[in-house]
């Protein structure tokens, strides 16, 4: 099997890294830009996300759950979650680097490898983490 993954996003944000964190751990600001997801701010926490879009044939939903395995308060979310239906988790490190008083959030997920259909696994969660990304920058712009 030829490996594939991970899957790596990135942004700049030019905000400091101390303003950046809350948008990643507070309920209250996450919800502005992911509020599908759901964490307890704790390693060991649970992880949950459900998302549906569109209608009909075109409808698209997403469902997934674990355990947070890092909580780096200021720094790093990372935890391992299963989408329903699958036998297989897959990783995510959410990391926060300062960079001259802004922010470099890069996102991690790595365990595509032991999906049959790896390649579209792949296709599909970079194109979310881009999307969620955005959202972010979005956010913490308009906070100014």
């Amino acid at each position: 099997m030829i490996p594939v993954g991970p899957v790596t996003a990135r942004r700049h944000l030019e905000s400091p890294r101390e303003s950046v964190w809350p948008w990643l751990a507070d309920p209250e600001q996450r919800a502005s830009w992911w509020p599908d997801l759901e964490i307890e701010p704790r390693v060991g926490g649970r992880v949950a996300e459900y998302w549906a879009e569109g209608e009909g044939e075109d409808r698209v939903e997403r469902a997934a759950s674990g355990d947070v395995d890092v909580w780096i308060v200021g720094h790093a979310i990372g935890f391992r979650w299963t989408a329903a239906g699958d036998d297989t988790a897959t990783s995510v490190l959410i990391s926060l680097l300062s960079d001259s008083g802004e922010t470099i959030v890069t996102v991690s997920e790595t365990g595509f490898d032991a999906f049959p259909d790896a390649a579209h696994r792949v296709r599909a969660s970079a194109e979310g983490w881009d999307v969620l990304l955005d959202d972010l920058v979005a956010a913490v712009s308009a906070d100014g």
